[in-house]
């Protein structure tokens, strides 16, 4: 892989800019058991800003973003992408110390992403042979997909209060607007039955999501208030009025019948058994606290209620192939009639600071009622089974659980073991269950019933335990490290070794085929020096112990993904 990056700056006291161009790109990388990923790609981007003061108490900025990529590889996706293009504008005003506020805000923005992509190209066959056989392609066939998504809005926020001493209270409103259309396309192809040369043709067939629309206002208000010269308090609140919706009919959906089969175009509300415009009337409160024991060390609190309401993926999906699970093969069902999720959280911290040492710990546990998760459809399984995760289709539905839990810590510290050595360590651990999952989905229970016959069947057709790990969920992870660097405050160079200890992964959600991952130790090697005053060059060697490994989130699709064995890297920036 290679990036370099040109920017350029300049202005004066009341006016400025900033334009950055990046080039990168990439080529198939080598596992730690020596084959090839592929995983080639060329990427472009622009970031361009222009700021002027209005007058002495009045200001704006405005902020373009391009980015433009081709021929990107994902080895554990079913689509590569052609072209993506996103266009990204935002524009801020800021007008302080008025009679009636301290300081108001507004923005405004509007991004657009689209792209295309296909399974055309041999890495992708290579690498997910099993594509081909899935959906009967003829040697010049290939699956498509489009899409074309935006977002628009606004922020206002005005402020009373100002400094760090002074109690500051914030009120305002945004808006959100989304708009997002999928189109996953199987083309029209010729089944073999089992006695050749005699088949069926089946036509062209769209697994999209349709075009698909929310509109989010928001009300907030946020408190800060220093209690003391020790105590600060911070407090919020905001309400959300979100209404979603999609459109009903979409060229290429629908459902096969007769024999041979014969598409019948279907609109989406049929399919979900659900009207499609949906409303949702959320909102959220919470409170932290940071107290200061003493010069060295401040302890955090925090609680807090939200709520967020589903995705339009989540509610209107209609079998797209989305990677959601570790198998990778996933095409998701989405339900118009989900419910928003509801948290609830309480936060737990401190932080240390000594001369020679730094360090932090931070403790959450979390309740959220009607987590949206996944229910396996199971019509594979059932129909032609053994089912073989990573090399079948997985149909999932999106559904509510009554209740999940989350718990997590992090831990954070450095000690200056002399002037010219340092050693840190970093912790992160999450566990998630899902307490209530014998409840199918809506979803799942009409697939099953139009296409296996089965009315009643517990989440996933697998009974016996109402209580199961939530799926995605990372690992235990540790790093651990050295730092000899200059013995001064600001060193202008220092060299780090650092292992990285990921525990393995049993607590996955069998029920929907998530897989185990083993757990694994990567070494790395980091160094930088500030040559001059500038000039920066920085090098390292990841992995340098070449070990074949796998990340628990990595998808099982094809030959499977695993990350990048021995590589070496090396930069520098100069300013001029």
């Amino acid at each position: 892989q290679w990036y370099g990056r040109q920017s350029v700056w300049g202005g004066a006291e009341d006016w400025g800019y900033r334009i950055g161009y990046g080039h990168r790109g990439g080529s198939d990388y080598e596992t730690g058991d020596d084959f090839e990923l592929p995983s080639s790609y060329k990427s472009r981007d622009w970031n361009v800003s222009l700021g002027a003061d209005l007058s002495a108490d009045s200001s704006v900025e405005f902020t373009y973003l391009r980015l433009d990529q081709t021929d990107v590889e994902f080895p554990g996706l079913v689509f590569d992408i052609n072209f993506l293009v996103t266009d990204a504008y935002q524009v801020t005003y800021v007008l302080r110390d008025q009679p009636y506020f301290d300081q108001l805000v507004v923005e405004g923005w509007y991004n657009r992403t689209r792209f295309e992509g296909d399974t055309s190209r041999s890495g992708k066959n290579r690498q997910i042979p099993v594509l081909r056989t899935l959906f009967d392609l003829g040697p010049d066939q290939f699956l498509t997909t489009d899409v074309d998504a935006s977002s628009a809005g606004y922020r206002l926020a005005m402020s009373w209060g100002d400094g760090p001493c002074c109690p500051v209270l914030t009120v305002g409103t945004d808006l959100i607007y989304l708009k997002q259309e999928l189109n996953d396309i199987v083309p029209a192809r010729t089944v073999p039955l089992p006695f050749p040369p005699f088949g069926f043709d089946l036509p062209d067939q769209n697994f999209p999501i349709p075009e698909s629309y929310s509109a989010d206002v928001g009300v907030f208000v946020e408190h800060v208030l220093p209690a003391s010269d020790r105590l600060t308090i911070t407090s919020g609140a905001r309400v959300d009025f979100v209404s979603t919706s999609a459109v009903d009919e979409t060229a290429g959906l629908g459902l096969l019948d007769g024999f041979p089969p014969v598409l019948v175009p279907t609109p989406l509300s049929e399919l979900k058994q659900a009207g499609l415009d949906q409303h949702f009337t959320l909102w959220a409160i919470y409170g932290t606290a940071e107290f200061a024991l003493n010069d060295c060390w401040t302890i955090l609190a925090g609680a807090g209620h939200a709520q967020r309401p589903p995705t339009m993926t989540e509610l209107y999906a209609a079998g797209p192939f989305i990677g959601s699970l570790n198998p990778g093969l996933t095409f998701v069902q989405g339900d118009p009639e989900l419910d928003p999720e509801r948290r609830t959280q309480i936060d737990i911290g401190a932080r240390a600071n000594y001369d020679r040492f730094r360090g932090s710990a931070h403790a959450f546990y979390a309740w959220v009622r009607d987590y949206i998760t996944f229910d396996d459809v199971g019509e594979f399984k059932e129909l032609f089974p053994p089912f073989e995760p990573g090399q079948d289709l997985q149909d999932v539905a999106f559904t509510n659980t009554d209740l999940a839990t989350l718990a997590g810590f992090e831990l954070a510290g450095e000690v200056d073991l002399n002037c010219w050595l340092t050693g840190f360590a970093l912790m992160s651990y999450i566990e998630g269950r899902d307490r209530s999952r014998e409840e199918p989905s809506r979803i799942a229970a009409i697939e099953r019933e139009r296409i296996l016959g089965i009315s009643d069947a517990p989440r996933s057709i697998v009974a016996g335990s109402d209580h199961e790990p939530l799926p995605l969920i990372p690992p235990l992870e540790a790093r651990l490290g050295l730092r000899l660097h200059e013995p001064c405050p600001l060193p202008r160079w220092a060299v780090e070794l650092e292992a990285r200890i990921v525990d393995d992964q049993d607590r996955v959600a069998r029920s929907l085929f998530e897989q185990q991952t083993p757990g694994f130790t990567v070494w790395n090697l980091r160094s930088y020096w500030q040559a001059r005053e500038n000039l920066l060059v920085w090098a390292g060697v990841e992995n340098f112990t070449d070990k074949f490994y796998r990340e628990h989130l990595d998808f099982r699709s094809g030959r499977g993904v695993f990350r990048p064995g021995v590589n070496v890297y090396f930069g520098s920036e100069v300013v001029y």
